[in-house]
Order: C-alpha cells, then sequence, then structure tokens
C-alpha cells in the first residue's frame, strides 16, 4: 500500500513511512491526513530546492521538468480522500476507471521552450511522456512507442495530434 500512516496508522497496512508530521504534528487530525499533509509538504520543499539548484547550475532554462501522479486519491492505510477533498468534483478514486481514478494534473515546466501560465485538457497518459521529451531533446522515438508528443500542445506551435483511444486495465479486479 502506499499510504502517507506508517506506524501511526491503525490499521495492518504500514505503508510509507513520513520522518515526522512536520507543522502539522500538532493538528487534530487522525494520523494518516498528518502523514499525506506532510509528505505534500515536503514535495513541495524539495521540488523548490530542485527548481533552485537548476537555477544556480544556470540549467533552468534548458531544463524540461515534469510532475505529476500515477492514478487519483486512495483509501488505503486508514487514509480517507473527503479529508482534503482530494477530488474535487470527480468520481471515483485509485483503481476506478472513473476520472477520481485516472485524471490527474501534470506540471510542465521549461522557461525557454515552454509557454507559461497555460491551463490545458489535452487527454494523454504517462506513455506520452517519453515522445514529448524526445521532442524537446530532438531525439528520435522508438518505433514501437505508444504515446504521442505533445510538443505542439506545450509550445503553441504546430498541430497536436490526439491519440485514437486510450486504454487502462486492471487485472487486479479481473477488469
Amino acid at each position: 500500500a502506499n499510504n502517507e500512516g506508517g506506524r501511526h496508522n491503525p490499521g495492518p497496512e504500514k505503508g510509507m513511512e513520513v520522518p515526522d508530521f512536520g507543522p502539522y504534528a500538532d493538528r487534530d487530525w487522525p494520523g494518516p491526513e498528518k502523514g499525506f499533509a506532510a509528505i505534500m509538504n515536503n514535495i513541495d520543499r524539495d521540488i523548490g530546492r530542485i527548481l533552485d539548484e537548476l537555477k544556480t547550475q544556470g540549467l533552468e532554462d534548458d531544463t524540461i521538468v515534469m510532475f505529476s501522479s500515477d492514478n487519483g486519491p486512495h483509501q488505503e492505510g486508514g487514509h480517507h480522500m473527503e479529508f482534503f477533498n482530494s477530488n474535487g468534483r470527480l468520481r471515483g478514486m485509485k483503481r476506478d476507471l472513473y476520472e477520481g481514478g485516472i485524471r490527474v494534473p501534470m506540471i510542465v515546466r521549461g522557461p525557454s521552450r515552454i509557454r507559461a501560465g497555460v491551463v490545458s485538457d489535452r487527454l494523454s497518459g504517462f506513455q506520452d511522456v517519453l515522445p514529448t521529451l524526445a521532442g524537446f531533446a530532438g531525439a528520435a522515438v522508438p518505433k514501437n512507442a505508444d504515446g504521442i508528443s505533445l510538443v505542439p500542445e506545450l509550445t503553441g506551435r504546430g498541430s497536436q495530434r490526439n491519440h485514437d483511444f486510450l486504454y487502462w486495465e486492471f487485472s487486479e479486479q479481473q477488469g
């Protein structure tokens, strides 16, 4: 399980261990929710450190940074997705084929190549990361790659291809 409760989880699943609950330690929240908030805080801090280091090294403008998630929120390890309204208006959660299970944001940053502040509802998947990064690098995409390059969408230059279809399978649920 990938819960954030660790040793503070009342259930049998222990999942990842959060070093500490940081600024959320004294909140009147269940342990798994404190852990979730602490992990989000740590991720935010560490991404900031990476971006600062790219700037320090003079690599900020020439580096593409992508940040996303592999699925919607979960209910494992004592975590309740309603606590932080993790899915907003979307139905479903991790391991569901509803939008709440598979629709996640992706943030892409590349100051010298990508238009800042653009929001897109383009349907894509992780299979598009390789062709997109290859497109930015000027590298060839393997012929057996399933994804499409999102470079036109991200730069506003050229015509963006669409997927003919996207496919998900969850063998854990025999579906």
